[in-house]
């Protein structure tokens, strides 16, 4: 009887041929050879099949073995040729069907037919209710960037356009005067004498279409942020007439208006 090693290094440390290593994809026991690590179960099966030597079982058995590993290693590929099978075969396979079925006198394949078609009909409207909730969601989703592309074009076009009023305007101030034009102002709107954050109007506007206004600090004014929107670009003299506002508001030393009591209508 031939001596199988432990090891691989054993076997070529005493010059034996066989060792005693891991089982080989097909499942036999695991002997192999020292020099390719080929297992002798396999290469005694290929050699015998060569040889047409083999039985049929054998045969057989070895080729589902290998059919199995083959599924195991490639399903998707095993997937495929079982798709191209049943195309090239659908008649015999209708026919096998057919006589399975008419052997089958309690309807068993007709309830797992059945219950087969549910599942595939359940699992298509859970496909197409996500496709749905998916669809809406996109849509919601490009709307939104739409409306924030608009939002984000809007105001860079309203500000090109600022720019461009300005410069076309003439004129020019630095931010120490319009700051001592705010300290002026005793830090209040010149209009209705709120304080808090207040912003930079002028007093003809640059937008107006019959006499654009000038971006010079004579032109400039600290308004809050009502009075300012209530203004738009209606000039300044004519928004005082309007509202009762004294052409000059007085200011006080506590840096009051001097006509506070006076309520915009």
């Amino acid at each position: 009887m031939e001596t199988i090693a432990a090891s691989r290094k054993e076997a070529i440390d005493t010059g034996a041929r066989l060792y005693q290593g891991g089982p080989c994809k097909m499942g036999h026991a695991g002997i192999r050879y020292v020099g390719n690590k080929a297992c002798r179960e396999c290469t005694r099966l290929n050699d015998l099949m060569r040889r047409r030597l083999a039985s049929d079982a054998e045969i057989e058995a070895e080729r589902k073995r290998k059919r199995e590993v083959a599924r195991a290693m490639n399903p998707a590929k095993r997937l495929e040729r079982d798709r191209a099978y049943r195309a090239r075969n659908a008649e015999r396979i209708r026919q096998q069907k057919a006589t399975y079925e008419q052997r089958d006198p309690n309807g068993t394949v007709a309830r797992k037919r059945a219950k087969k078609e549910a599942e595939r009909n359940r699992k298509a409207l859970s496909r197409r209710a996500k496709a749905a909730a998916r669809s809406i969601v996109n849509s919601l989703l490009r709307e939104h960037r739409q409306w924030e592309m608009g939002r984000r074009y809007d105001g860079s076009k309203k500000a090109r356009r600022r720019m461009r009023e300005r410069d076309a305007s003439g004129g020019m101030h630095t931010p120490e005067q319009a700051a001592r034009l705010l300290e002026s102002q005793g830090g209040r709107c010149a209009y209705c004498g709120a304080s808090g954050r207040l912003q930079k109007d002028h007093k003809r506007a640059l937008a107006d279409p019959l006499q654009p206004g000038t971006n010079a600090i004579a032109n400039i004014q600290w308004l809050c942020k009502p009075c300012n929107t209530f203004k738009a670009i209606t000039p300044d003299h004519e928004y005082r007439a309007t509202r009762g506002i004294p052409t000059i508001t007085p200011w006080d030393a506590g840096g009051r208006a001097i006509w506070a009591g006076i309520l915009l209508a």
